[in-house]
């Protein structure tokens, strides 16, 4: 079961319809995208906090309103969930647990009372309900309110099925081989489960519309039949009779995507299976799919995720692999088809669920495991590998947008700079990324990196040529007053249409995310007579600002 902390707003539109049922989070951000090169793809050594007894599943999404990404996961073995606020840097702070019902085998998001904040859904499989636990709008939730469903409920699923604005509830039963769908009543409360046949196994499940009628399907990977099932939804909150396709051996996840770019949701499942496989089914925009394909990822494939991991527009696959307690990375070609798996190991054993965002605000996809043998959750973040990592491949930077983007993985391209005044006799900006900037006006320009997360530096070059000299930058900054911490500051005389190199790194080894600005004021510029630039000419303001332009002064 992959879990995106945010359904409507972010990732894509369409291919997680209903996923997820809370629209406050942008998960994959739109800034610093510039800053990898295409077609690649990599991911910093997990990270890994304790968690409860056999963690099972996990969601990600913003829980206080802070802007930043929390997780919440449920430990099957310990009947409880625990909650993790974010600390927007990549890490997450000190767990707070709440009880629920037996065995919790999913979590999902979902304004269920409709105030703003984000609820959250747990489908308890020992007690065959599931639990509603409000959220606070800081962080805290409420005691869990418990709604029947079938029996051995999995992998909840929330969108508003009947068209009514608030959010339904969708589970598959596991031993009762049947989905459940409650409606909600818009206060919390439910109607009670309407149960429609399934198959064997009936397990994890996902939402979208398959056939473009505007009203959510459904698709449900069956691990004892090896089969996917669909049910087309009617838009009134009442599905069709399911049917079924190959989906491969012991099917444990099943997600959904446009593989191939036309505008049509495919499936792929993730089979558990003795020689472990990756199902991908292309959809044909009426509600059928085409026979699966099927590729090899590492071994024990339990859950699989889609995200564009690699920014070069194509969905690709994150796989769990329970056996192996590693992440596939198959990135995707845009055709349908998939590469060879990149293996990443997550630091925990017996690894099941996933889920994706961007984690650190860098404008990458990370991905969050919970590793039901080891009791951690592992975070992996998405460093990428940087295309601009030398003074010869710049990424273009422009005036007034926010760029998001890591140093991790960078190496030292550019030289010494023994003229701007860089601290503790570290001359070099270590680690370093380059960006092209075409000024905007003529003026004075600024880069601000006051947002980044590390000890930072910054050098500005004029022209676009490499300099082949030390100490030949025309501005930069190592800590600077203006961000009011270890971060950088410079500002520079430019001209309009003229190009200048931007070089930013670190502090000796310091490495992270940089958020950084670069903005163009332009000169000031007088009217005639009207010396102090107010637009009222012959005014006393303007005869003092007159012989101010006569001693060298500006308007």
């Amino acid at each position: 079961m992959c879990y995106f902390g945010d359904p409507s707003s972010s990732v894509r539109l369409t291919t997680l319809l209903g996923r997820l049922g809370w629209t406050a989070v942008m998960l994959i951000a739109a800034a610093g995208l510039g800053s990898r090169a295409l077609g690649q793809v990599s991911f910093a050594p997990a990270h890994t906090y304790p968690a409860g007894t056999n963690p099972y599943a996990v969601v990600l999404a913003d829980f206080n309103g802070d802007g930043k990404i929390d997780m919440a996961y449920a430990n099957a073995g310990s009947a409880n969930i625990s909650v993790r606020l974010g600390n927007g840097d990549g890490t997450f702070g000190a767990a707070v647990n709440y009880a629920v019902g037996a065995s919790p085998l999913g979590i999902n998001v979902g304004d269920f009372n409709r105030d703003g904040n984000p609820d959250l859904v747990v489908a308890n499989s020992g007690a065959n309900n599931i639990s509603i636990l409000v959220g606070n709008g800081a962080g805290g939730f409420g005691a869990p309110i418990n709604f029947a469903t079938g029996n051995a409920p999995f992998s909840p699923v929330v969108a508003d099925l009947n068209h009514d604005g608030r959010p339904d509830i969708v589970t598959a039963n596991h031993a009762g081989a049947n989905i459940s769908v409650l409606i909600a009543n818009g206060n919390n409360s439910f109607a009670p489960a309407v149960n429609y046949a399934g198959s064997s196994g009936a397990g994890a499940i996902a939402i979208g519309d398959f056939n473009r009628d505007g009203d959510p399907d459904l698709a449900v990977a069956n691990d004892n039949s090896g089969t996917v099932s669909i049910y087309i939804g009617t838009g009134t909150g009442t599905f069709g009779a399911q049917t079924t396709y190959a989906a491969g051996d012991t099917p444990r996840d099943v997600t959904i995507g446009d593989f191939n770019g036309d505008g049509r949701l495919d499936l792929v499942c993730a089979n558990y299976a003795t020689i472990p496989t990756v199902s991908v089914l292309i959809g044909n925009g009426n509600g059928t799919f085409d026979p699966a394909v099927t590729y090899t990822p590492a071994q024990g494939p339990w859950s699989v995720g889609v995200a564009d991991f690699n920014n070069d527009g194509r969905d690709d696959l994150a796989v769990v692999n329970y056996s192996s307690s590693s992440i596939s990375i198959m990135l995707g070609t845009g055709t349908g088809t998939f590469g060879a798996p990149i293996n990443f190991a997550v630091s925990g054993s017996l690894p099941e669920n996933l889920a994706i965002a961007d984690i650190n605000h860098d404008g990458w996809p990370d991905i969050v495991t919970n590793n039901y043998g080891a009791n951690t959750m592992s975070v992996l973040l998405n460093t990428g590998l940087l295309s601009n990592n030398s003074c010869a491949d710049p990424s273009p930077v422009y005036n007034g947008v926010t760029m998001t983007f890591s140093t991790v993985g960078a190496t030292t391209d550019g030289l010494t700079e023994a003229n701007l005044g860089f601290c503790c006799s570290d001359l070099q900006v270590n680690q370093d990324v380059w960006f092209l900037y075409t000024a905007s006006c003529g003026g004075t320009a600024s880069v601000s990196l006051c947002g980044s997360n590390f000890d930072t530096k910054v050098a500005v070059y004029g022209g676009t040529a490499c300099p082949t000299n030390p100490n030949s930058a025309i501005a930069g900054n190592d800590d600077s007053a203006t961000c009011g911490n270890t971060r950088s500051y410079t500002t520079f005389t430019c001209q309009a249409g003229a190009q200048y190199l931007i070089r930013v790194g670190g502090f000796q080894t310091a490495v992270g995310t940089v958020q950084m600005i670069v903005n163009c004021a332009p000169a000031q510029q007088c009217g005639s007579a009207d010396f102090d630039g107010d637009g009222d000419i012959g005014t006393d303001a303007d005869i003092e600002a007159f012989f101010r332009v006569l001693a060298g002064g500006r308007c």
